[in-house]
């Protein structure tokens, strides 16, 4: 709902696949904070791109659950790939940097990890994997 203005404006397709029943660890809001992060950062990746698409996948094995968030976008460069989660790195004219770094905090902080995987010219795939919480 966050972002419907963003997908609506930029034409952008949108496509979910959610497994039902994951639970994990985390603060709903920093979690929030995140996916916020990351899909500011694919709708910006896909202002020049033909047919833009942001695919979400939530999948969950015995232990963890895994986020992943996909553009058709520009993607990232291989030399700033391992880059993307230090504080105050970024490429964007007005951008800051500590979006990625801050998620990145929050993710390694709860157990969790993120990473990115990309070919240039191909979009960019943001992983993040979440332990999950047993429901008793």
């Amino acid at each position: 709902g966050l972002f419907s203005n963003h997908f609506e404006q930029g034409k952008i397709k949108v496509t979910q696949k959610v497994s039902d029943g994951i639970v994990v660890y985390a603060d709903k809001q920093q979690l929030q904070q995140v996916l916020i992060n990351i899909l500011l950062n694919a709708v910006e990746a896909l202002a020049e791109t033909r047919d833009p698409e942001i695919m979400i996948d939530c999948c969950q094995d015995n232990a963890y659950a895994t986020i992943s968030v996909k553009d058709n976008g520009k993607g990232i460069g291989q030399e700033h790939i391992e880059k993307i989660f230090d504080p105050f790195f970024t490429t964007k004219p007005n951008g800051t940097g500590l979006g990625l770094a801050i998620s990145y905090q929050f993710i390694t902080e709860i157990g969790g990890r993120i990473w990115a995987e990309s070919l240039h010219g191909e979009g960019a795939k943001i992983n993040i994997q979440l332990p999950k919480c047993e429901m008793r």
